[in-house]
């Protein structure tokens, strides 16, 4: 019925979780893990403008590109500006060497991972892996218990990756997008999906 009435399906996410966070089942330590301190701040915005591939905007073949972009930005930049004790942005690599990043919330004892991005410039393989293996161990010294993740279902990477460190999946859910005709900001839909109205 949604889609006769002009919905567009974008994306599917599933949430990830795990319910009692063991540091001692992560994998060895590769990389520190640190908070964000101000020079980090434009290294993690341009990471936050080139890193993603997934998500209901990236998803949307109407929405231009730069702009489902610029949605990663604004939210680092809001999760800098917060102001919020329970809203971290920790960063993985050293001092001016930001290998990638990663927003999270901790409340009553739990980790919400909210955006977390690798340099897609960097060479080195597991970046991927340290960077999730890493956030739980630094949430766990926070004092969370347990965390969760919403994660597109495309994204194959990220899901062998909370695979791999032991999340469990929960929850898929359909992201449908309606688009205001003759919007002067959306790309044209390719005819070929473009919802089809039943006669």
């Amino acid at each position: 019925m949604l889609i006769a009435a002009g919905f567009l399906p974008v994306d599917f996410s599933i949430l990830a979780q795990i319910r009692q966070l063991k540091p001692e089942s992560l994998p060895k330590q590769r990389f520190p893990l640190r908070p964000a301190e101000p020079e980090d701040r434009e290294a993690i915005l341009r990471i936050a403008e080139s890193a993603f591939a997934f998500g209901r905007y990236h998803g949307d073949p109407g929405f231009p590109r730069d702009l489902a972009n610029r949605r990663y930005v604004q939210w680092v930049r809001n999760a800098f500006d917060s102001g919020n004790p329970d809203d971290h942005v920790l960063v993985l690599g050293r001092p001016n060497a930001a290998l990638g990043f990663m927003n999270v919330v901790i409340c009553d004892g739990h980790a919400d991972l909210r955006l977390g991005a690798v340099d897609p410039a960097n060479e080195i393989g597991f970046a991927g892996v340290a960077l999730y293996a890493e956030t739980l161990r630094a949430v766990h010294a926070l004092g969370a218990r347990s965390a969760s993740a919403k994660i597109a279902a495309a994204n194959t990477r990220v899901m062998n990756v909370c695979a791999l460190l032991g999340y469990r999946f929960f929850r898929p859910e359909a992201t449908l997008h309606w688009h205001a005709p003759n919007s002067r900001r959306l790309l044209p839909t390719p005819l070929s999906l473009q919802p089809r109205i039943p006669t």
